[in-house]
């Protein structure tokens, strides 16, 4: 186990954030809003022992840093290309962290990119439904990220058919004809499955996994914000450099063809995958509510 990963401190706590990270040391935004909104949670950093900056996230985070093994991870990139950081991707250590949450002893985890800015209610929600968000409920308590976790935890725990529960991301409130569980993952140790496919890795889990029956939702009271990943250096801006965003979505398409298309989308002004509303059961108010 060593070889494939290093933890360089014991968790004392149950439940605990993965910040997933590339090239971009001296960028982890995540870290500092966690910080900014007084999480106290244990926390690590995670990145891939052939990082080009290493060092400086050794520096930078010390004992709070978990370093892994890219090319010992076992994982399906639906592709033959190499598994170094030649064609950066976070699909190995989506894969690797459930084995590095078992070993420090968390039941339940959460798996963030390095790049959040914030995490608010959302505007979209309140207008459309005229309640309050989740986040607005709770922001008025000290550590109000402490209590906003421990819920959807508990959710899991609550709903043992559920395999994953995410927060929407900014602008994506368009409509609910489906899931869109990206971004952030709240996931029980025990209840383990596989990411896929190099590029578009949560989409392409979600969508394959949720054809299958599994369910992945999504709550759309709360949002993370971040940056545009293709104009933020480091990440998987190289990537979408290198191939662009068909490529990208054509490794979900690959998974399923029957239920989703690569198409140019008029208002992004790029191709991008289209999954078929058909695809998932959709969850209907009752007609006797």
């Amino acid at each position: 186990m060593s070889s494939l990963f290093r933890i360089p401190r014991a968790s004392h706590d149950k439940r605990g954030v993965f910040i997933i990270s590339y090239r971009r040391a001296d960028r982890v935004m995540t870290w500092t809003m966690l910080k900014r909104f007084h999480y106290t949670g244990d926390r690590f950093v995670v990145v891939a022992t052939d990082d080009p900056e290493l060092e400086e996230y050794r520096q930078r985070f010390r004992d709070d840093l978990i370093e892994y093994n890219r090319e010992l991870v076992d994982c399906d990139y639906c592709d033959n290309l190499p598994r170094d950081n030649t064609y950066p991707s976070p699909l190995a250590v989506r894969n690797v962290l459930w084995d590095v949450a078992a070993e420090l002893g968390w039941t339940h985890f959460l798996v963030l990119d390095d790049d959040y800015s914030s995490i608010s209610g959302s505007l979209a929600w309140r207008l459309v439904s005229h309640e309050r968000s989740l986040v607005e409920d709770l922001s008025k308590f000290p550590n109000y990220l402490d209590r906003l976790f421990a819920i959807f935890w508990d959710f899991l725990d609550d709903c043992p058919n559920v395999m994953c529960v995410c927060m929407a991301q900014t602008g994506e409130f368009a409509n609910n004809e489906f899931r869109k569980v990206m971004q952030t993952f709240f996931l029980r140790t025990d209840r383990r499955f596989d990411f896929v496919a190099r590029g578009n890795d949560d989409v392409s889990t979600y969508y394959v996994h949720g054809l299958m029956g599994k369910l992945f939702l999504q709550n759309y009271t709360c949002v993370v914000k971040q940056m545009k990943t293709q104009r933020n250096p480091g990440g998987l801006t190289d990537y979408y450099k290198i191939f662009g965003t068909y490529a990208k979505s054509f490794y979900t398409f690959m998974q399923w063809p029957g239920n989703c298309r690569v198409s140019f989308v008029t208002l992004v002004g790029r191709l991008h995958h289209l999954i078929f509303k058909y695809s998932y059961p959709e969850i209907l108010r009752s007609v006797y509510a």
